[in-house]
């Protein structure tokens, strides 16, 4: 709220929950001084870099911290070291990670489809249904786990359950064309 002050310290926790993610919106004509200000951070491989080392830092120092594994994940994700970022995935799940972290983020599934951990990606995508039913990101996922398994109905079924939540979504659409076809 206005007026509030938040101490770096607190900021930085509450974001360490996002990866401490940020966007940043500017005129065309401020670009210069935005790249001045973020630096080495204005490229966006050089930042996940950053990021990556950040998060391998604090799952030593904190290894007990769910959030930590997460972004190790994640970040290992953006540079596909998928057998890796399962391996820190599943570190954030055994550390109680909670299940609001599926909503808005889907580096486990990239990691588990990529290492073709069919089980634990069907076992994942079915409890982030469990909170958002109509997530056309994890129907998307457990389709694809389903034709891996071999139920390639069902992973129709779940390809045009999230072409319903999100109309024109690509990767849906992608998979139900492949599936038809194979």
């Amino acid at each position: 709220g206005q007026d509030l002050v938040v101490s770096y310290a607190d900021l930085d926790k509450r974001w360490q929950i996002f990866n401490r993610v940020f966007f940043y919106a500017y005129k065309p004509e401020q670009e210069q001084a935005i790249r001045s200000i973020l630096g080495e951070n204005w490229d966006e491989a050089a930042n996940r870099r950053q990021a990556l080392e950040t998060a391998r830092q604090e799952t030593e120092k904190d290894p007990r911290n769910p959030f930590s594994w997460f972004n190790l994940g994640s970040n290992l994700v953006y540079f596909d070291r998928y057998a890796e970022a399962a391996q820190a995935y599943d570190e954030a799940r055994s550390r109680g990670l909670p299940q609001r972290m599926l909503r808005y983020q889907f580096g486990p599934f990239f990691a588990y489809f990529n290492t073709n951990r069919t089980e634990d990606l069907l076992e994942l995508t079915e409890y982030a249904l469990k909170i958002t039913p109509n997530s056309e990101e994890a129907l998307l996922w457990h389709g694809w786990a389903l034709y891996r398994s071999g139920d390639k109905l069902k992973a129709a079924e779940d390809f045009l359950a999230a072409l319903e939540a999100h109309p024109g979504y690509f990767d849906a659409q992608y998979a139900l064309d492949f599936v038809r076809s194979n």
